[in-house]
């Protein structure tokens, strides 16, 4: 690994990841926290320039040194009991993305509605939920877009 192309976390940048678990912090500083390898790989490659920051093991690194050639973003060596301080999942994955929010006013359609959907705790269940719950509304406003706060 070439270690001098990455940064060795401090203790105010984990204390700053950890605070993006709370959704008033993700506001503030209009950040929020991917957290699964596939889903970060997938930011890497189709939205690089979402990407604030890159967080993950030394293994995981050296594992993704082509892919990570082509980003000029930040690059955090942790290890792996740190991904675990901050991450909100009881498994958590090697590496960690901080993304920013998306510019929604680039996607707004010229016409037609939009459907927002906020506090969706398990977006797994969502096609399920909106197929059951939601049919109406659909029908009635036919939305054109239906966006999910992340």
């Amino acid at each position: 690994m070439n270690k001098s192309k990455y940064i060795d976390i401090d203790n105010k940048t984990l204390t700053w990841l950890k605070s993006l678990k709370d959704k008033k912090e993700k506001q503030r500083y209009q950040n929020f926290v991917v957290e699964a390898n596939k889903l970060s790989l997938e930011l890497m490659t189709k939205h690089p320039n979402l990407i604030h920051g890159i967080y993950a093991t030394s293994a995981w690194l050296d594992d993704n040194q082509l892919l990570l050639k082509s980003i000029n973003k930040p690059i955090y060596c942790l290890k792996q009991k740190d991904i675990n301080r901050v991450s909100a999942l009881k498994d958590p994955p090697a590496v960690l993305c901080t993304a920013y929010f998306p510019n929604f006013e680039e996607k707004t359609p010229a016409n037609g509605s939009v459907f927002y959907l906020d506090k969706i705790q398990d977006p797994g269940n969502l096609g399920q939920k909106s197929a059951k719950t939601y049919p109406n509304t659909f029908r009635y406003l036919q939305p054109q877009t239906i966006w999910q706060n992340p």
